[in-house]
């Protein structure tokens, strides 16, 4: 999830040591509106995404699979078209 966030131009906010974990975070440098409503939309696409202050945070687990990451993908993608630069 984490690389093809990135590729896209999101603001993956990963730990410094360059290790990847199951919890992937969108950080909005615009402030906390802009990941609110990053996260409304991902829930009308039916994916869950936790909102923290600035951030949208993706959390998987052993039941999640690569259709739950492609939905992910896919539902990132079309907000970042239509509103990606307000992310900052």
């Amino acid at each position: 999830l984490a690389d093809g966030l990135d590729a896209m131009g999101a603001p993956v906010h990963q730990p410094q040591s360059g290790q990847r974990a199951n919890i992937v975070c969108l950080q909005s440098r615009s402030g906390p509106a802009a990941a609110a409503d990053l996260q409304v939309y991902l829930k009308a696409c039916k994916v869950q995404a936790a909102l923290r202050r600035n951030t949208v945070r993706f959390s998987f687990h052993l039941y999640n699979n690569d259709a739950d990451v492609a939905a992910a993908l896919a539902a990132a993608e079309g907000w970042m078209h239509r509103h990606g630069a307000s992310l900052g």
